[in-house]
């Protein structure tokens, strides 16, 4: 490819232009089609590709679910796997009623 004569391409040091374009589409295709998993649990990434419809844009994603919450829904269903919308739902009214200790309120 780099060397000159019959049955080579005589690229030499344009090579770099091939070699240079390829990187430049490799890191395209990370920014546009690779979403950001770190610091997420199998669970919380399930969440990320239902909510995140564009990669680029899952850098900034905030779980909503736990995977402490999911157990606790999943084992209050009887073993029935509950989709993400109905253990949100869940969650969202667990947080939503007002903890009062004995005979305080505030």
């Amino acid at each position: 490819m780099v060397n000159s004569g019959p049955g080579n391409a005589n690229l030499q040091s344009k090579v770099f232009f091939v070699w240079g374009t390829f990187c430049l589409i490799c890191c395209f295709f990370v920014w546009a089609l690779i979403y950001e998993t770190k610091g997420l649990s199998l669970e919380q990434v399930d969440e990320l590709y239902s909510k995140c419809t564009k990669a680029w844009q899952s850098k900034g994603f905030r779980p909503t679910v736990s995977y402490a919450e999911v157990q606790e829904v999943q084992g209050s269903v009887g073993g029935r796997h509950a989709s993400l919308a109905d253990i949100e739902a869940d969650m969202g009214r667990k947080r939503s009623v007002a903890h009062v200790e004995d005979g305080k309120y505030g």
